[in-house]
């Protein structure tokens, strides 16, 4: 199912445990040694600029041949069509370069890759606006099908959260629409939670699952999406209905604020960065929504404020987990200095594997 080389993946997760265990003390470095040996890192994975240099120029290279086949074919109401080819060129690119020069998040497959989707959604979109027929859910739709089946073959992380994202505004767009009938801004807001919940406790379960361990990352974006639209379904009231009318004798405000702090309760009783980090994006959220309604204060004051209260508290915090309580701390990660060059250890291996050892 995923392009990439499951073997290769495989020793990647089992070396990143190995190294886990090291630190932790739970092997020694001759066993993390053995370890490393028998479990060789395949696949083109440069760093982080070589990446990024990597992706910018292979997004030239697409470009200008796209422009020079426009050019040459002089299309006009087929040019839909040439998009879309263009986008199967760029999957087919992306194929070639995974299976056949074995590169592994290199910069050049995923560019290929973002432009696949782009493409072929592009084209679908442009060629039913063309003909006057598709609504805005049968477009977005069309977004979570293409994104989707792509992170699936290639595990992207980007994609995978347009995917999820996708989803839920497609469920929103469709049954706001007019051909919905009986459908209400509440009932839509309680089918969101509900999909939203469903989408939640679905990628918490897969990403326990040992079979998705290639795709954890992907599973942690599409339950950041889900705790995203659990969210939603409490903005999305007061901007349909008005500010007051979202529950019965329950200020929309109280809700929206509610729901990010009980994100950062959970996150701090099971020690979940990940719903810490939501909960603090959503109550900026909260807070220019309620803004947006209530102009207590100025802006700049409000601003002003809102700053020296982090500051105040991120201050108070570090000082406060100076010393490890109830799992948390501030103190950074100490690398074991018994550590080995990862360097080191491939090149011996190499030069064994040349000399005939193995």
């Amino acid at each position: 199912m995923i392009a990439y080389n499951t073997t290769g993946l495989h020793n990647e997760y089992v070396r990143k445990q190995a190294r886990e265990a090291l630190a932790e003390g739970c092997i020694s470095n001759t066993e993390f040694e053995n370890i490393s040996a028998a479990h060789g890192v395949t696949g083109y994975t440069p760093n982080f600029f070589v990446r990024v240099g990597l992706a910018l120029l292979t997004l030239l290279i697409a470009t200008c041949i796209f422009g020079l086949m426009a050019l040459v074919l002089h299309v006009d109401d087929g040019f839909h069509l040439l998009i879309i080819a263009g986008g199967l060129a760029c999957y087919g690119a992306a194929e070639y370069f995974v299976g056949a020069k074995k590169h592994r998040n290199s910069g050049v497959d995923n560019m290929l890759i973002r432009l696949a989707a782009y493409c072929i959604w592009g084209g679908i979109a442009w060629s039913t606006m063309m003909a006057g027929s598709g609504s805005t859910a049968a477009r977005t739709a069309v977004v979570f099908v293409v994104c989707a089946l792509l992170a699936v073959r290639f595990a992207d992380q980007i994609l995978a959260t347009i995917a999820a994202a996708a989803l839920l505004f497609c469920i929103v767009t469709a049954t706001f629409s007019p051909a919905a009938g009986v459908w209400t801004d509440d009932v839509s807001a309680m089918i969101l939670l509900i999909v939203s919940t469903a989408m939640y406790f679905a990628a918490t379960k897969a990403a326990a699952h040992p079979a998705t361990r290639h795709y954890q990352h992907c599973l942690q974006r599409v339950t950041i999406v889900a705790l995203a639209g659990i969210y939603g379904c409490y903005l999305l009231p007061p901007y349909m209905l008005g500010f007051y009318d979202t529950m019965p004798g329950i200020p929309a405000w109280v809700c929206l604020f509610t729901v990010p702090v009980v994100y950062i309760t959970i996150g701090l009783r099971s020690r979940s960065v990940l719903f810490i980090r939501t909960g603090i994006i959503l109550i900026a959220i909260s807070i220019l929504v309620f803004r947006q309604f209530h102009h207590v204060v100025p802006a700049e004051v409000a601003l002003l404020g809102g700053g020296s209260l982090l500051l105040i508290v991120s201050w108070s915090l570090i000082r406060y987990l100076r010393t490890p309580r109830h799992g948390f701390t501030f103190e950074p990660e100490k690398e074991d200095p018994t550590e080995p060059d990862m360097d080191k250890v491939l090149t011996t291996e190499l030069v064994d594997r040349a000399g005939g050892k193995h």
